[in-house]
C-alpha cells in the first residue's frame, strides 16, 4: 500500500510540473513573450509582492494595450506620443518594451506620474509594478541575471520539452482510463452476474440463519411447556 501511495504522489508531481510547463509555453505564446523572458519578469515583479493571478493579469492588459496602441487606440497611445516611442517596435518586441517603458518610468521624479504611467500600462493594478519599474532596464536585467543565477528560470527548449511530455502523459492517461473502461464495459455481464451470485446467496444464508433462530427459539417454548406440564 505504501509503495502504491508513492508511485501515486510521484505521479502527480511529475504531472504537475508537466501541467506548468504547459501552462508557461501556452501564457508566453499569448502575451508574445519568449518562457525564458516571461520566468524572468515573474521573478523580477514578485520582488515587489506581484502575484501569479495579479501578474498574469496586467500582462495581458499590457499586451492588449500595445496592440490597441499600433491602431491608434486605448491608453499607451498619448504616452507613447509623449515620449517619442513606436508602437509597432514595441508590440513586435513585448519584453524589450518592458524595459524601455521601465526606463521612461524610472526618468519621472513625481510618484504620481509615475503610478499613472504603470496603470496606463498594466490597468489598475500597475501601481504595484512601479517599485521594480522605476529600476530601470539594467536594474531589471540585473533581477534577471539573479534569478537566471538562482536557477529560476528554465530554458525555453526545457519548457518546450516539458510542455510536449506533458501532452504525451495526458495522452497515455486517457487511453488508459479509456482501455480500463472498456474492460469493465466489457466484463459487466460477467460482474453483474457474479454479483446476483452473491447476493442471493447471502439472501440464502441469511435465510438459513433466520430459520436456525426460528428453531432454536420453538425448541425453547417445547421445553418450557413441558417444564409446566410436569409442575401442574
Amino acid at each position: 500500500i505504501g509503495a502504491v501511495a508513492a508511485l501515486g504522489g510521484l505521479t502527480a508531481l511529475v504531472k504537475g510540473a508537466l501541467d506548468a510547463a504547459g501552462a508557461l509555453t501556452d501564457m508566453s505564446t499569448q502575451l508574445g513573450l519568449s518562457a525564458e523572458n516571461l520566468q524572468a519578469f515573474q521573478f523580477a515583479f514578485r520582488q515587489a509582492g506581484v502575484g501569479a493571478d495579479e501578474f498574469t493579469q496586467a500582462m495581458t492588459i499590457f499586451s492588449d494595450n500595445l496592440a490597441q496602441a499600433v491602431a491608434g487606440t486605448g491608453p499607451l497611445v498619448a504616452v507613447i506620443k509623449k515620449f517619442g516611442l513606436d508602437a509597432k517596435a514595441l508590440a513586435a518586441d513585448p519584453a524589450a518594451a518592458v524595459e524601455k517603458f521601465a526606463d521612461v518610468i524610472a526618468g519621472l521624479s513625481n510618484q504620481t506620474q509615475r503610478l499613472q504611467v504603470a496603470r496606463d500600462l498594466f490597468g489598475r493594478g500597475g501601481g504595484k509594478f512601479v517599485s521594480t519599474l522605476t529600476l530601470g532596464s539594467e536594474g531589471i536585467r540585473k533581477l534577471r541575471e539573479e534569478a537566471e543565477q538562482t536557477g529560476a528560470v528554465l530554458s525555453n527548449a526545457l519548457i518546450a520539452r516539458g510542455d510536449e511530455l506533458g501532452d504525451a502523459f495526458d495522452n497515455a492517461t486517457q487511453i488508459i482510463q479509456s482501455q480500463f473502461t472498456r474492460a469493465l464495459i466489457e466484463l459487466g455481464p460477467t460482474l453483474v452476474d457474479t454479483a446476483n451470485k452473491i447476493a442471493a446467496a447471502t439472501k440464502s444464508l441469511a435465510d438459513f440463519v433466520v430459520e436456525m433462530l426460528k428453531m432454536r427459539s420453538q425448541g425453547r417454548m417445547q421445553e418450557i411447556i413441558e417444564e409446566l406440564h410436569d409442575v401442574s
